[in-house]
């Protein structure tokens, strides 16, 4: 449908009436989804729609009178009536699908590209879903619609911690969604240690910065230590300055007498790695 007219780009809002073997209406607002799925194309003179009216029965003979109404950022509305013939014909019923359940209900936070099927109702060409931590967002790829009561969907569920939800949406913008959600669990990398430096420290009593490289380092990682006289892992009293996921600094206090110090990073888990080399501590 085309409309004519004058800043018609300032329109902001639109509302569609329908009255015939059904009544009904919609209202589409900038950047929605019946918005961005139906307003084809908006220039100063010009609107391009794709208006869906949901109807049931399987019939509807005679006219249908319809009424537009285009309200702009001010707030002003221009209506317009006309009539549509649908030659005996109803228009197509367009059904909201529902959820009722999805598969995974738990994914790792990898950051790739995962697959989940969501069961239901009423899924057809044309549904798309959308997901959200806080506010929703439309995936990326259109499902894969396997029937009325199935479909697949490709989701990134991030790095972090997180429970997402999930809505199927039909073309005209009407949505139902997963009363549970997707469990999204963080990857707890174990680092690892490759070298040390400096590999000597004076026994002096004073604290000293030891540089720790290797690869996996992140928040939430801690810093033990064991002597030659003692193999028991004790924790630095100050937790380590992450400098990158691949090295880090940490305050030591080396002691007061000959030694030789090994040192490990442990994640947020528990999980550690050890250094192979040790720190030489001389009085």
């Amino acid at each position: 449908m085309y409309v004519k007219g004058l800043h018609l780009d300032l329109i902001n809002t639109i509302q569609w009436k329908w009255g015939g073997a059904t009544t009904g209406e919609q209202s589409w607002t900038r950047g929605d989804a019946r918005w961005l799925s139906r307003v084809l194309d908006q220039k100063p003179d010009l609107l391009r729609l794709k208006p869906t009216v949901v109807a049931a029965g399987d019939s509807w003979s005679g006219d249908a009178v319809w009424t537009l109404s285009l309200i702009d950022h001010l707030g002003r509305k221009q209506i317009q009536t006309f009539s549509v013939s649908f030659g005996g014909n109803a228009p197509p019923v367009v059904t909201t699908p529902t959820i009722s359940s999805i598969s995974p209900t738990s994914m790792t936070a990898n950051g790739n590209a995962q697959t989940l099927t969501i069961n239901g109702s009423g899924f057809a060409s044309g549904n798309y879903v959308q997901w959200h931590g806080s506010t929703w967002v439309t995936t990326n790829g259109s499902p894969n619609i396997i029937s009325g009561n199935a479909l697949t969907v490709s989701i990134n569920p991030g790095t972090v911690n997180d429970t997402l939800f999930f809505r199927v949406c039909n073309s005209a913008g009407s949505c139902s969604a997963s009363s549970n959600g997707l469990t999204v669990t963080a990857v707890v990398t174990t680092p690892t240690i490759s070298s040390i430096s400096p590999t000597s420290m004076t026994a002096n009593g004073n604290a000293q910065t030891l540089t720790i490289n290797g690869s996996g380092f992140a928040s939430g990682n801690y810093v033990q230590w064991h002597g030659n006289a003692s193999g028991t892992w004790v924790t630095t009293n100050g937790s380590p300055s992450i400098v990158s996921a691949t090295r880090l600094t940490v305050s030591i206090n080396p002691g007061t007498v000959n030694d030789t110090l090994f040192f490990r990073v442990c994640n947020s888990a528990g999980s550690c790695s050890a250094s192979s080399n040790g720190l030489t501590v001389i009085r």
